[in-house]
């Protein structure tokens, strides 16, 4: 079984080409959408990285109790909270992949990752951001166009709140504790 945990600002179905470029068929993956990147925000759901974290080990933990170790692989966020989980629940992993990022210590936020970190400019970035314009940010990026128009949609006040938390909570990328 393949469990593909995705990044930001993304949901499960951002997978969706890398599925069919595996033929994988709906009994061979896992690809979920984390709290908060789906239209809703969970009661009490804190959207750090910890959260997030717990929230990869449970998923991993359980698929991995119902179909064996697993073919583990993060995007983006993904990567190191894939990284983590592995790390803390290695019986569980079969494979680990990365994919668009490497979960190393030394590595500098982005500037747009800066941006949200930034109490009252990250709140006015996502007040002023657009569904347009982050399709084109995403497009920009890499993303193909059909799972752009997918995604960008769905850059909601739910995900836009979970992404300062996320960022917010994680100041130095490579730092855990």
């Amino acid at each position: 079984m393949k469990l593909f945990i995705h990044g930001v600002p993304d949901t499960g179905y951002m997978w969706t080409p890398v599925v069919q470029a595996l033929d994988l068929t709906e009994d061979d993956y896992i690809a979920p959408t984390m709290p908060g990147f789906d239209g809703t925000m969970p009661v009490g759901f804190a959207a750090t990285k910890e959260a997030y974290l717990e929230w990869v080990m449970r998923t991993l933990e359980i698929t991995a109790y119902a179909h064996g170790p697993v073919d583990l692989v993060g995007h983006d966020w993904g990567a190191p909270l894939s990284a983590m989980a592995a790390q803390m629940r290695p019986g569980a992993i079969r494979t680990w992949t990365v994919v668009n990022a490497a979960p190393e210590p030394s590595y500098e936020w982005h500037a747009l990752a800066r941006t949200w970190q930034t109490p009252v400019l990250g709140e006015l970035f996502m007040a002023l951001g657009r569904t347009k314009k982050f399709r084109q940010q995403l497009v920009a990026a890499g993303m193909p166009e059909d799972i752009a128009d997918h995604e960008a949609p769905l850059i909601d006040t739910h995900m836009k709140r979970a992404i300062l938390r996320l960022y917010r909570s994680a100041k130095k990328p490579g730092e855990w504790t």
